[in-house]
């Protein structure tokens, strides 16, 4: 049996994916690495340290897909670089972005 290739992104110049896991891993582990960096618990004791280690390395995913995210998007052909080099006006861009997005959304929810 022959396994198929998994991958996280396409490759292809309108993949969102990437960026959408990126914010997640950021949206969870930076705001509790600062506060853990800034007012540790006294009490927390020998558990701090491997949970600093867990939301370090998390943030820092989070960054590398955000990164690698933006180089997707800004493929040649994309939205995004249709938008920052003129060749769409930014509402309608805005525009696009929220209708791929909703119907992303929606067309999950729709039994098919």
């Amino acid at each position: 049996m022959k396994w198929p290739k998994w991958s996280i992104a396409t490759g292809d110049s309108g993949d969102f994916l990437p960026i959408m896991i990126g914010f997640i891993f950021l949206f969870f582990s930076l705001p509790a690495f600062v506060l853990l960096l800034v007012s540790p618990d006294r009490k927390s004791g020998i558990i701090a340290i491997p949970v600093l280690v867990l939301l370090g390395a998390g943030t820092i995913i989070g960054t590398i897909f955000v990164i690698y995210g933006l180089r997707i998007l800004s493929f040649p052909g994309s939205l995004l670089y249709r938008i920052t080099h003129g060749r769409v006006s930014p509402i309608a861009g805005l525009a696009a972005v929220v209708a791929m997005a909703s119907v992303s959304l929606f067309s999950a929810r729709v039994p098919g």
